[in-house]
């Protein structure tokens, strides 16, 4: 992926222009769809071949492939962390039938389904063997969540990021880009992806605050409104974000299982207890499959 990008310090920022940042949100919230990118082209007033053209140079990937590609990450992020029959995720992915998914994951992963879920179990159980192996005397409270919906206005950025760098990410974008009088909901992290299933380079974060209004001083060029809903979720709290990648591992190679539970894929998020920062304590939210 081919973001341009600003250095901040030791962190470097993503600056991807407005437009193209919108195209592929909106490939991202439509790749399991029957999605028309003549569509998205229409809508930003570009041609086809226009579109395809600065897309590819952004991103490395045509429109058509991106969308591809996000659709076998979905696919191998549900093999690797949930239990559900293949093709039902196959169906959760946007594959009419099994066949025709398992050619489109061999011709990208070089393997079967089958055989990448094996071998991502096991190595992720070697990889995470303390926290596959944690007692249920961890003090976390989970809770189980129905029919949830949380607003936010957040700002996307491409790339992965340890949580320090998360929370400068999250600075750099609010007080560059907000006025003071926008910047006082509950500070708030979306992860769209996995650490140890999707590149480091499409890795996404949705970073912003929590807010159910658009206020003064919101660029909104920049900034977006999104909605997160799930039927079903989990949540738990945690005192600092370093501890948030911890406690996800914990709940997805231990806790969900025992409990026969599986996520359905959609990104967690965390939410934050301060209006104005990223440091001390807050929670997540995991969603569920129905």
């Amino acid at each position: 992926m081919n973001v341009a990008a600003r250095g901040i310090g030791n962190l470097t920022m993503d600056e991807t222009p407005a437009d193209l940042r919108f195209a592929e949100i909106w490939l991202h919230d439509n790749a399991f769809r029957n999605i028309n990118v003549a569509d998205l082209a229409d809508h930003l007033g570009y041609s086809e071949s226009h579109l395809r053209r600065i897309f590819l140079r952004e991103f490395g990937h045509s429109p058509g492939r991106y969308r591809d590609i996000l659709r076998i990450e979905k696919a191998s992020l549900m093999l690797a962390r949930t239990k559900l029959p293949i093709i039902e995720i196959a169906n959760l992915c946007g594959y009419t039938s099994h066949p025709i998914f398992t050619r489109a994951f061999r011709h990208n992963k070089g393997v079967s389904p089958r055989t990448f879920r094996m071998r991502a179990w096991r190595r992720l159980r070697m990889e995470n063997s303390v926290a596959a192996s944690i007692s249920d005397s961890t003090g976390y409270d989970i809770q189980f969540l129905q029919h949830i919906e949380h607003e936010f206005f957040v700002v996307r950025h491409y790339g992965h990021l340890a949580a320090g760098a998360q929370k400068k990410a999250w600075s750099y974008y609010t007080s560059s880009h907000l006025s003071h009088s926008a910047r006082y909901s509950q500070a708030a992290w979306i992860f769209h992806g996995d650490a140890s299933i999707t590149p480091e380079e499409r890795f996404k974060f949705d970073l912003g605050f929590r807010c159910n209004q658009l206020r003064k001083g919101i660029n909104t060029r920049l900034f977006r409104h999104t909605v997160v809903k799930a039927n079903r979720a989990i949540s738990t709290r945690f005192k600092h974000a370093e501890d948030i990648p911890w406690i996800r591992e914990y709940l997805l190679l231990k806790w969900l299982p025992e409990h026969n539970e599986n996520i359905n894929g959609e990104p967690m998020c965390v939410i934050f207890d301060a209006h104005d920062s990223c440091d001390g304590a807050g929670h997540l939210i995991l969603p569920l499959h129905s």
